[in-house]
């Protein structure tokens, strides 16, 4: 305990000499790698002491991450510079809010560490809702860049499908796939995961989803059929069949970001890719993913067609209990499947024009 506190009180951190820094030497003190651990034995201990005193309480914050030392430290330079806030982006109605909570923040410190007693409960609780704090209005302000991210996302998706239409080198797809493996990054690195995972298929317009179901039709189903066939078989174009039936599906609830999720967490390319790069398809997770979409189809689609998704479905689990050559089942599951969003989507269009 008194190895980490006196860690950072000899920091340099106290109200009286923050006086006396400029913006420039505060900066490079906070930024400074001593700083840094220093503070880190500091809120380890807090965080630390804090979980034990309240062993029904979790939390899935780690305050004493490099992210979250960091944004802790910001609270020394808004406090000494407030005009700090306009450097942040954040909207004027909030500076003063800002402020206060830096404020707040550096004089429970301050009266704590000059306490012979620690209050570990409301040092753990004012660091934790400043952070919170801070990457709320950081991720609001970073929003409109996380949104242009994503719509570059989406556009280079939908290069890619015209690129396969036209047959183009691999190159080409290849590059702009690195292209959307960057965006992905530093959308991650801006916190902004979340955001792009639930608002992906706002950007699926009516031509992106024409352009999926036409390369559906165009795909070389003979050639992942001969693929199916090798020993072992060879499901490389499995990822991006789902990858595709995945945007379908969710191109047809385009306001249900609840269904997004689910379905983006359901039919995870990760983890399929995963499968294939290891030779290592589960093939019961299969079915349940199979299933899945079927059922999809069956609540998505209409009443009418409904006898015959049940009759498919139970078809489907039959093949699973009496076994079956996957180069004859899937190609053909496949083609099921696009052609019953295809249908769902179709129908759709027809009541939208009949209600415009």
């Amino acid at each position: 305990m008194e190895i980490s506190i006196n860690k950072f009180k000899n920091l340099g951190l106290s109200k009286i000499i923050l006086k006396n820094y400029t913006f420039d030497s505060l900066t490079n003190k906070i930024m400074d790698k001593k700083t840094i651990k220093d503070v880190e034995y500091f809120i380890k201990y807090i965080s630390t002491n804090y979980k034990k005193n309240n062993n029904k309480i979790e939390t899935n914050v780690e305050l004493y991450n490099l992210k979250n030392i960091r944004l802790f430290l910001t609270a020394y330079l808004v406090y000494v510079f407030p005009e700090i806030s306009s450097d942040l982006s954040i909207n004027n109605d909030k500076k003063d809010e800002l402020y206060s909570e830096s404020e707040k923040i550096i004089d429970i410190i301050e009266k704590n560490l000059n306490n012979n007693h620690l209050n570990i409960n409301e040092l753990y609780n004012c660091i934790y809702k400043y952070i919170i704090l801070m990457k709320n209005w950081l991720k609001k302000e970073n929003e409109p860049l996380i949104n242009k991210l994503t719509e570059q996302y989406w556009e280079l998706d939908y290069s890619i499908q015209n690129l396969k239409n036209e047959n183009n080198e691999n190159e080409s797809i290849d590059e702009c796939r690195n292209l959307q493996k960057d965006i992905l990054e530093n959308i991650k690195k801006i916190g902004g995961e979340d955001y792009f995972n639930n608002f992906v298929p706002i950007f699926i317009d009516e031509e992106f989803y024409e352009l999926i179901s036409n390369n559906m039709k165009n795909i070389f189903w003979d050639k992942f059929k001969e693929d199916l066939d090798k020993e072992p078989p060879c499901f490389k174009l499995l990822g991006e069949l789902l990858k595709d039936v995945r945007l379908m599906i969710v191109s047809l609830v385009p306001n249900r970001i609840d269904i997004h999720q689910e379905i983006w967490d359901t039919i995870n390319i990760d983890l399929i890719n995963q499968m294939i790069e290891h030779e290592a398809m589960d093939i019961i997770y299969m079915k349940k993913l199979i299933l899945y979409i079927v059922n999809k189809i069956k609540i998505m689609g209409s009443i009418s067609e409904e006898k015959e998704i049940n009759e498919w479905e139970k078809n489907i689990e039959e093949s699973f209990e009496k076994g079956f050559k996957l180069s004859d089942f899937f190609p053909l599951y496949f083609k099921n499947v696009f052609e019953k969003l295809e249908n769902i989507h179709n129908e759709i269009q027809k009541i939208k024009n009949k209600i415009n």
